[in-house]
């Protein structure tokens, strides 16, 4: 009798057990679209524009360095400029960024201004001074930004190649004496020097060295211009602590950085409410571990959740779009990014049946909304990473074939 009970129990198991998500499930929740002539086309398109159209907030989480991102980026940027989005918010410091478009301004076009900036400071540092700018594609999206008139805002770290560029134009913007030109020469020759001792030593200690420097203390105790420099010198030096502290607790470094990001949006979100009469409509494009809602894989409430948060406090929407790869042009390999990488990674095995959505030629949009409710009403069983993006994120959008931006610098 007790067998025949254990057996009647393990066969109600089975009955009660949940079907799994699989691709064919997840197809009718997929849309394809495509970019022609500056243009989005197709059912994907016009369910991310509806969604967008009543949004305040267009949050882009990217994979760095990707060209059909940016190809992206650039469209949108041109397409919502006509929906009242005013305010372009990115993954660099806040001062750099402003010296970098004041700088590059002054040139023929931004691309050639970024082809100018990149190349000096490459041949000088082997490195590009700017993250995410590096490439012509990049150039191109920053470019429509700055010629549709999109207030252009920072609110990262200054980078970590970016230091002898900003002290070049502190340095251009300072009053010049005898005494100063000295300092900067000094200070200058002392950080690329350390630069380069960082280059046969990846656990150079090159932040704490630049802190504890008598001769960066000098130059920057010198400085004598019209800008906010006790700012700008507090910002260098906070982004100096950051990195020095990811060697020592890299936990303890993302909470400091996440903690930066999110209080700088935040102020310049109450900044914009105060002084535009109407609802400022922000485009905000980190890399996507900025931009979960909730709490990130680090444990940490980043930008995407403060971003969704102050959406339910102005009673607005806020859009957030993940960007997901299936295919990918890799040198020397054949076509495929997930497929080539399939028994590799239990991550992104179980997320198959969103990956194999991915077409070679096509762009495809994944609404995650309506699928999560499709998923909840049928009681379906997914893995972790697929709940987390639903939770996490409005949208999936999957570039059709890819590959890394073009650099936008000369190959001397």
């Amino acid at each position: 009798m007790k067998y025949i009970l254990i057996l009647i129990i393990i066969c109600s198991e089975f009955a009660n057990a949940q079907d799994t998500l699989s691709s064919t499930l997840v197809e009718p929740f997929s849309y394809e679209f495509d970019l022609k002539n500056r243009h989005f086309i197709g059912a994907g398109a016009e369910i991310l524009l509806e969604e967008v159209q009543r949004s305040q907030f267009v949050l882009l989480g990217e994979t760095h360095g990707d060209a059909k991102i940016a190809e992206f980026t650039d469209i949108l940027l041109d397409t919502l400029s006509s929906m009242s989005f005013k305010y372009f918010i990115t993954e660099h410091g806040r001062y750099g960024l402003q010296f970098l478009i004041e700088d590059i301004k002054q040139d023929s076009s931004i691309t050639n201004g970024l082809y100018r900036v990149n190349t000096n400071e490459y041949m000088r540092l082997n490195k590009f001074p700017f993250p995410f700018l590096s490439g012509i594609e990049d150039a191109k999206f920053m470019s429509t930004a700055v010629e549709k008139g999109y207030e252009l805002y920072g609110i990262d770290q200054e980078f970590y190649y970016s230091f002898p560029y900003l002290f070049d134009r502190l340095y251009a913007q300072n009053r010049k004496s005898s005494e100063i030109d000295k300092s900067y020469i000094k200070a200058l020759t002392y950080m690329l020097s350390q630069y380069k001792n960082e280059q046969q030593d990846k656990d150079y200690p090159i932040c704490k060295n630049f802190l504890e420097s008598t001769e960066i203390k000098k130059f920057l105790d010198e400085i004598n211009c019209e800008l906010d420099f006790d700012e700008i010198k507090k910002d260098i030096v906070l982004s100096w602590n950051i990195y020095e502290k990811h060697i020592s607790d890299r936990r303890e470094s993302v909470i400091l950085r996440g903690s930066l990001m999110t209080s700088r949006f935040q102020d310049y979100l109450d900044g914009k409410m105060e002084e535009d009469l109407a609802i400022p409509k922000f485009i905000i494009k980190l890399g996507a571990l900025h931009t979960v809602r909730g709490v990130t894989p680090l444990g940490i409430k980043d930008v995407g959740e403060v971003v969704h948060q102050a959406a339910n406090l102005n009673r607005t929407n806020d859009v957030n779009v993940y960007f997901m790869f299936r295919y990918y042009q890799d040198d020397g390999e054949e076509l495929g990014y997930f497929d080539n990488a399939e028994g590799n990674s239990k991550w992104l095995n179980e997320l198959k049946p969103l990956m194999l959505q991915g077409k070679p030629d096509k762009w495809i949009l994944i609404n995650l909304k309506a699928l999560g409710m499709f998923i909840k009403s049928n009681n379906l069983f997914v893995f972790h990473p697929i709940a987390d993006m639903i939770q996490g994120h409005d949208f999936i959008i999957i570039p059709p074939a890819s590959k890394d931006v073009t650099e936008n610098k000369d190959n001397i």
